[in-house]
């Protein structure tokens, strides 16, 4: 498992190093060109792509990026109905509450309404309600992301707590070019600033996972942890570091070539990251598995009753 406990000192401190500067005597550059340098080479490792400062055209793709990657567990239920109409700027709403928790959000015609409290009949404390609804208007439960969001991809319904459909976005274009990628939208209240996820065509209490990338905040203060894994940092530190020497010196033949080896070691984590790497040893044949017998349909198929080898 991939951690991250670096603090911001920690990494100037090996950045600093490498240049031959002391923590205490940073006599080289300023603490803002420092920090910055920092989350700059943090946020373009972390990226799809970094560009190579020495050739542009050179640039080093990342595929995927698992430090980045979260999970949000959600329990899915069925849209309901007010049983009253509703005012804009009402704080109370009447609608059947049974499967509704204490504080939640409620979406219907591009309007989330978000509660603090309920009632049998009633939810209380409403924030959002710009618009006037009719009884019996049907609203959707809306989930609210995690507030580290960045990029979603994948939203999976779970069978006893496994992961047996998946529905991929790669992009954001995507999600609403495929129909099979229609599963979920992103929706931004204006008023709460926060975001909610909506879901379709799952059955009421359906739980299902959202996986999302994780956007990658700056550090500000010298005590920030960073994102980014221990076990890379020092790619982090190198890079600065040089490219650091390279804009506030000449293109010094050394420093070219200590920025390309760490390049060079950029790639070496990205094929980590992408590349599985399968202890054989561990590998373990297992007795033909008939799908057929433990999976309901629609996922029933017999093509996949044969023998094969499972990696622990």
């Amino acid at each position: 498992m991939l951690t991250a406990t670096k603090t911001l000192w920690d990494i100037k401190d090996l950045m600093y190093w490498l240049m031959n500067e002391t923590s205490w005597n940073r006599t080289y550059t300023n603490n803002w060109r420092d920090t910055a340098k920092i989350n700059d080479v943090i946020r373009r490792v972390s990226s799809w792509f970094f560009r190579s400062v020495l050739n542009t055209e050179t640039v080093y793709k990342s595929g995927d990026i698992p430090y980045l990657r979260k999970k949000q567990y959600i329990k899915y239920k069925e849209a309901i109905a007010c049983t009253a109409a509703i005012v804009v700027g009402a704080v109370t709403i009447n609608i059947d509450t049974t499967n509704l928790t204490t504080t939640w959000s409620i979406y219907s015609q591009w309007v989330v309404i978000s509660y603090t409290w309920k009632n049998a009949t009633q939810i209380t404390w409403c924030t959002g309600v710009v618009a006037d609804f009719e009884e019996w208007t049907k609203f959707e439960q809306v989930y609210k992301v995690n507030a580290d969001m960045d990029i979603p991809y994948q939203c999976f319904l779970m069978y006893d707590w496994q992961e047996i459909d998946v529905f991929e976005v790669k992009s954001f274009d995507d999600r609403y070019q495929r129909q099979a990628f229609k599963w979920f939208t992103l929706l931004y209240d204006e008023t709460s600033g926060n975001r909610f996820l909506r879901v379709f065509w799952f059955s009421d209490s359906d739980k299902f996972l959202f996986k999302y990338y994780a956007e990658v905040e700056d550090m500000e203060d010298d005590t920030d942890i960073s994102i980014f894994p221990d076990k890379y940092i020092n790619v982090v530190s190198a890079i600065s570091a040089w490219e650091m020497l390279m804009e506030s010196q000449s293109e010094d033949t050394e420093y070219i070539n200590k920025l390309t080896l760490w390049y060079a070691k950029l790639e070496e984590m990205y094929n980590r990251f992408t590349v599985a790497v399968k202890d054989m040893d561990a590998m373990l044949k297992q007795r033909p598995y008939n799908f057929t017998s433990i999976m309901p349909w629609p996922w029933t198929n017999n093509r996949y009753t044969r023998s094969w080898f499972k990696i622990y």
